[in-house]
């Protein structure tokens, strides 16, 4: 039997109505994401956001072997207080801290390894602390399968 007992408790404190007002909104949030063409493939993107006073986040965008986006990963290398009148859902003074990141993957896609994905691509490229962020709680089921998958992948 192989041992997780070494994986971090995750803090689950988004509701699961803004969970799914956000996952809504993901699509209108990735068509702002410069993709310049349908390569399969996971691609970085960074990009200075007009509306946090040009703060930068980092981007690995999915794109299936047909073509098509079906997810996004979102890291914060910079910590980001929203703006009071930013367009899409988020609760009352929200903030992301430097070295947040958000997974976004498109519902019918969900449970097809996407997320997985995205997240191993992302610890190859940036220390991410998993155990210093809030999740939603299909956020924190998919890093915590991924996790686990990463300690049983290095027995």
């Amino acid at each position: 039997m192989n041992d997780t007992s070494n994986l971090p408790n995750l803090k689950i404190s988004i509701p699961p109505l803004l969970d799914e007002l956000l996952a809504r909104t993901a699509i209108e949030i990735a068509a702002l994401l410069p993709l310049p063409d349908h390569t399969p493939g996971i691609h970085y993107r960074r990009v200075a956001v007009r509306e946090f006073g040009n703060a930068v986040t980092e981007h690995l965008i999915y794109v299936s072997e047909h073509g098509y986006f079906q997810g996004f990963f979102t890291y914060f290398p910079e910590h980001i207080a929203y703006p009071e009148r930013y367009p899409y859902p988020r609760p009352k003074d929200y903030q992301e801290n430097a070295g947040n990141f958000n997974v976004w993957v498109h519902r019918d896609y969900r449970r097809h390894g996407v997320g997985t994905a995205l997240l191993t691509a992302a610890s190859e490229r940036w220390k991410i602390d998993f155990s210093a962020q809030d999740y939603t709680w299909m956020g924190a089921a998919l890093v915590k399968h991924f996790l686990a998958k990463s300690c049983l992948d290095e027995i």
